[in-house]
Parts: C-alpha cells; structure tokens; sequence
C-alpha cells in the first residue's frame, strides 16, 4: 500500500496538517499554538521512547528426581530448580528441594540441583572395595569410610541441627 498523500492548503504546513490536521496558517490558529502542538507532541514521543517495555525473559523449570537426600540418605529427594534466560545464558532463580520418603526440606545449600550430583558423584567415586576406598586407595591403603566420605557423613549429621 502506497503511503497516503497528505495535502494542505497553498501556504501551509503540510508537515503539521499531517500530524495535528491543522496548522497557524489555519483559520482562527495561531503561531504560539502550532508551537505548543509540536512540542507536546516531541515530548510524548521522547516519553514512549524512553520508557520502552523489554519484554519478560524466558524461565526454565527443571525437576530432578530420585537424588539423594542428605537427611535419610535414600535417593528419594525432589529438586526443582527455576532458571531465567537472557543474552548472557540461563541464571539460576530459585528453587527449592523436599525428600519424598522423610519429608524433609534440605538446607538452602542442598536445595542446588548441581551441588547434589557433586556430591553423588563424590559417593559414587568413593566406594567400599574389599575394606578400602576404591577411589583413595593408590598405593597405601586406606580403609572405607575415607576421610572424604567421612567428611560428607559429618555435614551431613551437623547440618540436621
């Protein structure tokens, strides 16, 4: 669709008939009015410039099942994790953590889906083998529960409070 022609009257301003419809050259118009009609209508248009509405980033919810919980220590624990998405990459939102066999509800730093599996994989790394740590175990023997073992059971006793 070709752009409308605007016309005005021989002598007047097709730019303000245009935008106000009107111009001081107009019948009972004055200047001063003409004036005031464009500064009003520069002031809106800064206005809506200026408060442009970005739109609402996207959100993820992801829900992991079956981990391992630090209360009861069966792998009964729900994590839902909420991200945002930007330019940068997802950040994390929120989220929160409850044990479907004890009903407990994790300490904040359990409630990381990504701090769960580090500390499954460490269990997963440090296993009983014949009386010793499958993982520690190189060239001396160490005997099972490790140190590090031992230092995941202790937080998580203390952390019951």
């Amino acid at each position: 669709m070709a752009d409308p022609q605007y016309q005005a009257p021989l002598g007047h301003s097709v730019a303000s008939h245009r935008v106000h419809g009107w111009c001081s050259h107009c019948p009972g118009r004055y200047p001063v009015e003409e004036m005031a009609a464009w500064r009003h209508h520069e002031n809106d248009r800064y206005e809506v410039s200026k408060h442009v509405v970005t739109p609402a980033p996207e959100t993820d919810v992801t829900v992991a099942h079956e981990q391992l919980c630090p209360e009861c220590g069966r792998e009964a624990l729900m994590v839902v994790t909420a991200q945002v998405r930007d330019d940068d990459g997802p950040k994390p939102a929120g989220g929160w953590a409850v044990c479907l066999h004890c009903d407990a509800l994790p300490h904040p730093c359990w409630e990381h889906a990504g701090l769960i599996a580090a500390v499954a994989r460490l269990r997963a790394l440090h296993t009983d083998d014949f009386g010793g740590c499958a993982h520690c175990t190189r060239e001396d023997f160490v005997p099972y529960p490790c140190p590090t073992i031992t230092a995941l059971d202790e937080f998580k006793e203390s952390d019951r409070g």
